[in-house]
């Protein structure tokens, strides 16, 4: 067995083991979450005993909270939209129920521990305990939501590279629009007046710019007449990510052409003579079977003094490109987009957000949050931007 196949299949194992023990942490922390909820009705009102009424009526709520998400990823109905946007924040809402318990759960343990707080706890402590959670997730969301809603950053880079001279370029780097219920036209145009006023030599996506469900824009009209504003003098390209994918994937794919944005599937393209442009396949689509990706080094043969940029949807093929390219740059990560999601996503990944350079000098990245969300819309640790790159040659 080669190498390759190898450390596949112990990834593999990983993710399977890590998955696992995700859903046995949520499943504990969605059960004491209901405990401590009733627990706090309780002593609202002492004289309110009905546990088994409130569990069918918890475990209904969670159930129609993922309901109703589903049924926008699936169907992607325009009646699905609004229920699925209120399970999208009923997502967020969940998560940040869950962190708001366990910090209270840890400082009544704490209180114990120094003979602060007595158990069992008094009912005016307990109702201000719960007071304080409910103002947490409120006030969490409620910031999460306003930061993806106003705030749309330019960062900005310089990136020098080596080989023949040339004119310097400035390049500007979208991804992770997820385009679909609840990334609309409205914020496409809001990034696209970004980018406008960023004055883009060359402009490229890298992925997920759809929700993994076309049906779900509505009408595309709006949508395409957005990227038919995407205008760059050396051109605008894209590359599809993991969510680009489905039953729909056509539809996207025939969006993107129409509105005058060239698509790279494992393909390579000369840039002005300046540098040469490799996009690449994502390696798990979402709903379709990975196509096996040629090397880059099979894509780029002829070239010998340009130096060469990668579109990759994920940073976690960046080792791949050592000795290959000079630049690889991708999203995906949304750099966690919700705290401490952000955590997670910085341990999973070499290159989880920002600038990368090998010790050796032989490769850069750079990897950008994104300029939509995923799932819950809101940003808390992170924040929707475009990502302005200028390139200097020599």
């Amino acid at each position: 067995m080669a190498t390759s196949e190898i450390l596949t299949e112990v990834s593999l194992k990983v993710r399977v083991v890590l998955a696992l023990v995700v859903l046995l942490v949520l499943s504990a922390g969605l059960a004491n979450l209901g405990w401590k909820a009733y627990r706090w009705c309780q002593a609202l009102n002492p004289a309110w005993r009905h546990p088994i009424a409130f569990g069918l009526c918890y475990a209904a709520l969670l159930v129609l909270v993922v309901a109703a998400v589903g049924a926008g990823q699936i169907s992607g109905a325009a009646w699905t939209r609004w229920p699925a946007l209120v399970g999208y924040v009923g997502l967020g809402v969940i998560v940040y129920s869950l962190l708001a318990v366990l910090v209270v759960d840890l400082l009544r343990l704490v209180g114990r521990l120094v003979k602060v707080v007595p158990a069992p706890t008094p009912r005016p402590l307990a109702i201000w305990a719960g007071l304080v959670v409910v103002a947490l997730v409120v006030g969490l969301c409620g910031f999460g939501l306003a930061d993806r809603a106003w705030r749309l950053d330019t960062v900005r880079y310089q990136v020098h590279l080596a080989g023949r001279s040339a004119e310097p370029v400035r390049l500007v780097l979208l991804s992770d629009l997820h385009l679909g219920l609840a990334n609309r036209a409205g914020h496409l145009s809001r990034v696209v007046d970004a980018v406008e006023r960023a004055e883009p030599d060359i402009i490229v996506l890298a992925g997920d710019i759809f929700d993994s469900n076309f049906t779900a824009l509505g009408d595309p009209a709006p949508i395409r007449a957005q990227f038919e504003r995407l205008r760059a003098p050396l051109g605008v390209y894209a590359i599809l990510g993991n969510h680009d994918g489905g039953p729909t994937w056509s539809r996207m794919v025939e969006l993107l052409d129409s509105a005058g944005v060239t698509l790279l599937s494992d393909q390579a393209v000369e840039v002005d003579g300046r540098f040469t442009l490799v996009g690449r396949r994502d390696s798990s689509p979402i709903g379709g079977t990975p196509t096996p990706r040629q090397p880059v080094p099979a894509l780029t043969a002829a070239e010998t003094a340009r130096p060469i940029i990668v579109l990759d949807h994920q940073p976690s093929h960046l080792r791949e490109y050592l000795g290959q390219a000079d630049l690889m740059l991708s999203g995906h990560t949304h750099r966690g987009q919700i705290w401490p999601v952000n955590w997670l996503v910085g341990a999973l990944f070499e290159v989880p957000y920002g600038h990368w350079q090998d010790p050796s000098g032989s490769l850069q990245a750079i990897v950008t949050s994104g300029a939509g969300t995923w799932g819950p819309p809101m940003r808390l640790g992170s924040h929707c931007e475009i990502a302005v790159i200028d390139l200097s040659f020599g």
